[in-house]
């Protein structure tokens, strides 16, 4: 009976071990990677996958740039901050009042310690 209990303890322990493995291969941007994207925002010329992976996936490793992500969710939310698409290649057009903001969140990121975030550290 023992036996069979500490089977179970193992498979399980090593069911975790290979999710974690595999989890480390989800979406993980480094602090310039973002920067780029929002630049790409900035100017109308980000596509729509990266766009779409900016805006959607969650930066679960890195609490920072998960914040910057969540402020540009409540920039592009907001209708006053963006003007209508009018092309296909290219997602959003930011209002002037956008455009700053996004601009406000590259500015906070490059003032991090030694112009640096964890991310960048891999």
């Amino acid at each position: 009976m023992i036996n069979i209990a500490l089977l179970i303890v193992v498979g399980i322990v090593v069911f975790f071990l290979i999710l974690q493995k595999t989890s480390d291969k989800t979406y993980k941007p480094t602090r310039t990677e973002i920067i780029k994207k929002l630049r790409k925002t900035i100017d109308g010329s980000i596509d729509y996958a990266d766009f779409d992976e900016l805006i959607s996936a969650r930066i679960a490793y890195d609490n920072t740039l998960e914040e910057i992500r969540t402020k540009l969710n409540s920039i592009i939310d907001e209708k006053a901050n963006i003007n209508q698409p009018h092309s296909k290649t290219k997602i959003i057009y930011l209002s002037e009042v956008g455009k700053k903001r996004v601009e406000e969140l590259i500015n906070e990121m490059e003032k991090q310690p030694n112009n640096r975030l964890k991310s960048d550290a891999r």
